[in-house]
């Protein structure tokens, strides 16, 4: 509703008075012990619920540049040996999955595709579209739904139970896909899950503005 109110003449225009509400149900703090000890963060996103999504993926960015950085002046140095980060851990990784109806509402598209590109060694974006088939060599992205595969296989990243165990996720969007996604990721009954598979209510959080 609100995306298609800010695409029409009749919604979004000069002068228009919106009303504003902040608050929020989780946030994500970078730190060097996530980075030390491989967490997954997957970032879940329908619609207009990027927000939220944005701010942390901008934030992880920033953090890692500026340690990037510091690392070839040589102001800091990795230590993971010397501290006993086993290396078979694995690395830290961003994984974001964006759904929308159409490729007009992937709002920050631009600027995600580029800090993809930028960083492939640890950050992946997939767009996905519902309502609107992409066209080959159109854009990076799929025409489906955020489903149960595609959700574990951004959560797992390939490593299974180990993937499973480094993850942290977090999910914003229309109340219907972040009902189905908690119950893919932490849902009581095994039934429907595949594999019986299951996060912990601790390993991630879901933002609800409704």
């Amino acid at each position: 509703i609100h995306a298609r109110w800010a695409h029409t003449p009749e919604g979004a225009k000069e002068g228009v008075v919106v009303g504003l509400r902040v608050g929020g149900g989780f946030h994500f703090q970078m730190t060097e012990e996530h980075w030390r000890k491989g967490t997954r963060l997957v970032l879940l996103a329908g619609g207009v619920g990027i927000n939220p999504l944005m701010s942390i993926l901008a934030h992880v960015v920033g953090w890692v540049e500026e340690r990037e950085k510091k690392n070839e002046c040589g102001k800091e140095k990795e230590k993971e040996d010397e501290e006993g980060i086993e290396e078979d851990k694995g690395r830290f990784q961003v994984s974001l999955i964006y759904s929308a109806a159409m490729r007009a509402e992937l709002i920050f598209y631009k600027q995600m595709r580029e800090w993809a590109e930028k960083h492939a060694s640890w950050l992946s974006v997939l767009f996905i579209v519902t309502r609107e088939a992409g066209g080959e060599g159109m854009w990076e992205g799929r025409r489906e739904r955020m489903n149960e595969v595609v959700v574990w296989k951004a959560v797992e990243g390939g490593e299974g139970e180990r993937g499973r165990e480094r993850a942290l996720v977090y999910v914003c969007g229309p109340s219907k896909m972040t009902d189905e996604i908690e119950r893919i990721l932490v849902g009581e009954k095994e039934e429907g899950r595949e594999g019986g598979r299951r996060l912990t209510k601790a390993q991630g959080g879901t933002e609800k503005w409704w």
